[in-house]
């Protein structure tokens, strides 16, 4: 199993993570087919007999016979756990909020550093929302860093941490936002 979810972070998502938060913020139908196949990829690695194609043509023949087919369900957050894995759009909200702290942290390219100002309160370390007047804007990676990182939770925006603190704090904040997801669906 350890070699699956290595395997599975070296090549399939580092081909995911690839442009993410330039491709990602598009139709939210289009995340859930690239998870989807994800999650095909997971189910048929630790159920092979529940995904594979015998079973698909079962299902089929089940289909044309007029028979009840139950299919037995597998609950994929449990697996997204046991690889040590974020959904596609965990791992969206993830690089958005790591290209705000680098773009506020350290201010490499100054035309992008300079769009994420802070509020009016030293307090929260809130940025301040970039005035628009379309939708499209709305998609652009600069809009969806401010609304993560105005979202974190107030230790995370605190601008003395190191990276590797932040990471985890992040790692934290997505798996409590998870847990509580889960628990009011």
């Amino acid at each position: 199993m350890y070699v699956f979810c290595i395997f599975l972070k070296a090549y399939v998502l580092s081909i995911v993570d690839y442009c993410l938060p330039i491709w990602g913020h598009t139709a939210e139908t289009k995340i859930q087919i690239l998870q989807s196949k994800i999650n095909f990829l997971l189910g048929s690695y630790f159920y092979p007999r529940i995904v594979n194609k015998f079973q698909r043509q079962n299902r089929i023949a089940h289909y044309y016979d007029n028979t009840k087919y139950v299919q037995p369900a597998i609950n994929y957050t449990t697996l997204w756990q046991r690889c040590n894995l974020l959904s596609v759009a965990e791992r969206l909200k993830y690089f958005d909020a790591m290209f705000a702290f680098k773009s506020i942290k350290w201010q490499k390219i100054p035309e992008i550093s300079s769009l994420f100002e802070f509020g009016t309160s030293s307090r929260t370390n809130s940025l301040k929302v970039i005035p628009h007047n379309c939708k499209i804007f709305e998609n652009s990676p600069i809009y969806q860093a401010i609304k993560i990182w105005n979202d974190l939770p107030r230790e995370a925006k605190e601008l003395n941490i190191p990276l590797c603190k932040f990471k985890s704090l992040l790692e934290v904040w997505f798996l409590d936002c998870r847990e509580s997801e889960f628990v009011f669906l």
